[in-house]
């Protein structure tokens, strides 16, 4: 019991939270409650307990009540049967029995068996379309093919498909949670070769990839193992509060052009006594991400910004070059991640 509460409890607040604050904002009063980074991933996630049972839940209603007439169909099922059990001995149960399993084979067959059916096809065909679209525009780097792309991403993540094909994109200023998105897990962004690089290797510049749920996704493919050929570019990327566990950016380049601030807090205002009031204000590069199991091998860093990111220690940096440019918590954690670079470089 303890270990679902201990999963459950972050969950918990991060909802209660959000409430409590959606109630004081209708109030016209200020949000009182701050919603931490380890509340907002563990609610953003679809693993553990409760999360995973919100989820099917949510996904079992979206697609009984919305995408289809099946579970309004099975309320009518379950209408009819009570009112022949409750009125049914009164006008006549004998008679009803027989129109009533008439009705039901009706409703079974030609509205549960035939939505099933016409619900198939159709997501087949709306996911088919959605991806004809990514892939007509994806190489297009204008205003207009990235909104047409994002707002494609949005419907095929609303259809419960998150695995999207971007090799050889080019795309800039996109911003996916802003848009709707909320998961490209198990995507594939980039990943150029050698003899095929400039059809798959893909760029993305000043993309806002922040909050979501990145797991898995393939940002980057070291094709032959030694890092010659870069397989993907992103130029001033924002990764803030994103879920990277599992996520591949082998031989990609990842630059900023400034550097990371000396601090990510700045003062805001002074206290009477002419102490400063603090507060965070920096939110960019990796901030706040949780890279667990994420591979960096031999990446090209320049002005990363890795302050405040979870399991930096059980990422894989080996081969990469740049870190010295780049941001840490500590000199400690920046010196042993430098020397696991340097310790497995080719």
């Amino acid at each position: 019991m303890k270990k679902y509460w201990g999963q459950a409890k972050p969950v918990a607040q991060y909802h209660a939270k959000t409430w409590l604050n959606s109630g004081f904002e209708k109030l016209g009063v200020e949000k009182r409650f701050e919603v931490t980074p380890k509340e907002r991933l563990a609610a953003r996630g679809t693993l553990g307990f409760p999360n995973r049972q919100i989820f099917i839940s949510r996904q079992w209603f979206d697609w009984g009540f919305r995408q289809t007439l099946i579970g309004w169909s099975l309320g009518l099922l379950v209408v009819c049967y009570l009112v022949v059990q409750i009125f049914g001995v009164d006008v006549g149960a004998e008679n009803l029995w027989t129109e009533f399993w008439g009705l039901i084979f009706d409703i079974l067959i030609i509205l549960v068996g035939f939505g099933l059916i016409q619900n198939w096809k159709q997501r087949r065909d709306d996911i088919a379309r959605q991806e004809e679209i990514i892939e007509d525009l994806k190489r297009w780097d204008n205003e207009e093919s990235m909104h047409r792309i994002v707002g494609a991403i949005r419907r095929l993540n609303n259809m419960g498909r998150t695995e999207v094909d971007l090799t050889g994109a080019s795309i800039s200023g996109a911003k996916f949670k802003g848009y709707g998105v909320s998961s490209l897990r198990g995507s594939r962004l980039s990943g150029g070769g050698w003899a095929d690089e400039t059809i798959r290797k893909s760029s993305f510049k000043v993309v806002d990839f922040s909050r979501l749920d990145l797991r898995d996704v393939t940002f980057g493919v070291d094709a032959w193992g030694i890092g010659l050929a870069v397989s993907g570019h992103y130029q001033d990327c924002n990764f803030w509060e994103a879920d990277l566990r599992g996520s591949n950016f082998d031989a990609t380049e990842l630059n900023w052009n400034n550097p990371p601030p000396d601090t990510l807090d700045e003062e805001i205002d002074r206290e009477p006594d002419g102490r400063p009031i603090m507060a965070r204000t920096h939110a960019d590069s990796f901030n706040d991400t949780d890279l667990a199991g994420a591979s960096f091998k031999r990446c090209q860093f320049h002005w990363a910004d890795f302050r405040e990111a979870f399991n930096v220690e059980h990422a894989d940096f080996s081969g990469s070059k740049g870190l010295e440019t780049c941001a840490f918590d500590t000199e400690e954690l920046k010196a042993k991640v430098i020397a696991q670079a340097k310790g497995d470089a080719v």
